[in-house]
């Protein structure tokens, strides 16, 4: 039977052809492969540090001059978490040949384990064309949003002009799932159900999945979308850089409720006064007024009716990026497959835990000198946190027709 995944076997083609094999970088991961792993031993260790010169794990080890030494049908292993710039610093040095990344091999044979043998996948409904573009939805457990959230999805999808496959990923948990499943089969959508609940690993498995999407969008389930959000965010991605001359880790839009997001909302539409002196003073995300019901209902009466507000927040704020200068809820996002491949993929916790993977995005933006960045021009709407969800899902409910797409009316 034909493996679902295997992703390694570029890794084990390269290593079997190779005339020298390499480890960049003498790390405890490193390590620890070099004494488990049951494949070919390097021929030697490069490694920037002078002080780890000499031996390590048995093996010698040398300057980055070693390394022009060798020709592109050599293989080289990056053992540090800072995969990118070491493989851009080989690249500098002459090196044509391909790079690969410890962290990300280690993960990849975890889940070719976890896709192929493991019971971990319930239901795979494979919609997959190996689009370049990828939205994965999180999804599973507030089904009464999905004929609006998915319908914005449908439709904004028809509008993008490039191949995109989605695919809903919904972990271990619930038995709201059928009707999911059959939007999913009507749109085209793959579908993927785990036995785990562990959101983490559900779009590891959607991300090694579709390995020949390069641009990756994720939402949540309780996300709105504006009209040409993926033209936007794709364009977005491409001008952020330059604009606040910082590089880009992932691309936001301005989430009205989210510990950055509501900032910008607020600033945006000059309601930041009003709405202290309507609810009470607050610190933006970190006290209890902030992030009320109350506040979660009134930041949704001024932005309803939605596509209304958001193309008036389109022309506001037209070319206008900034820096999230507080942890980022990532409800909405927009990465290249380097940025996780670079992270070795998203860190797994244990079931029910969450938020794992969102302080690993904001951890390595920190680490690596790059911006978690928001595209201010465009307007995402978020149905609440936890502890807002039953007062906003009723403004929901009593107005349903301020969620309804109004494109056709632009």
């Amino acid at each position: 039977m034909e493996k679902l995944y295997d992703e390694t076997k570029e890794f084990d083609a390269a290593l079997s052809e190779a005339g020298k094999y390499v480890i960049f970088g003498a790390s405890e991961k490193a390590g620890k492969y070099i004494e488990t792993s049951a494949e070919r031993k390097p021929d030697y260790i490069v490694d920037n540090g002078w002080q780890r010169l000499g031996e390590f794990c048995g093996l010698p080890v040398y300057s980055p001059e070693k390394l022009k030494e060798l020709d592109e049908r050599d293989v080289i292993l990056v053992g540090s978490r800072s995969f990118l710039s070491i493989a851009h610093q080989i690249e500098k040095n002459g090196y044509k040949g391909k790079v690969y990344s410890l962290h990300l091999l280690c993960r990849q044979r975890e889940y070719e384990k976890i896709i192929n043998e493991d019971d971990c996948i319930s239901e795979f409904y494979d919609q997959r064309t190996g689009a370049d573009n990828l939205l994965m939805i999180v999804a599973g457990f507030q089904e009464y949003y999905w004929e609006t959230v998915l319908e914005r999805v449908r439709e904004d999808q028809r509008l993008f002009t490039e191949a995109l496959d989605v695919c809903v990923c919904v972990p271990k948990g619930n038995d709201r799932i059928d009707g999911l499943r059959e939007i999913c089969k009507k749109n085209k959508w793959s579908f993927l159900h785990i036995t785990d609940n562990q959101l983490a690993k559900a779009q590891n498995i959607v991300l090694f999945l579709h390995d020949k999407a390069q641009w990756i969008y994720k939402i949540d389930e309780d996300i709105i979308l504006p009209r040409d959000y993926f033209t936007r965010m794709k364009r977005g991605y491409a001008e952020a850089g330059p604009r606040l001359r910082h590089r880009v880790g992932f691309l936001a839009p301005v989430l009205n409720i989210n510990f950055c997001g509501t900032e910008v909302f607020l600033k945006s539409l000059d309601l930041e006064e009003k709405c202290a002196a309507e609810l009470g003073d607050f610190i933006y995300g970190s006290d209890g007024s902030f992030l009320s019901p109350a506040m979660g209902v009134w930041i949704w009466e001024k932005c309803t009716p939605f596509d209304m507000v958001a193309k008036e927040f389109e022309r506001i704020n037209e070319g206008k990026f900034a820096c999230c200068t507080t942890r980022f809820s990532v409800g909405a996002f927009l990465m290249l497959r380097e940025f996780w491949e670079d992270m070795g993929g998203f860190e797994v916790a244990p079931e029910g835990v969450l938020g794992r993977e969102e302080e690993q995005m904001n951890e390595r933006c920190i680490n690596k000198v790059c911006v978690m960045a928001m595209d201010c021009s465009i307007l995402a709407g978020h149905l609440g946190f936890g502890w807002q969800k039953d007062a906003v899902h009723q403004f929901y409910d009593d107005n349903r027709e301020a969620f309804k797409i109004s494109w056709e009316n632009d």
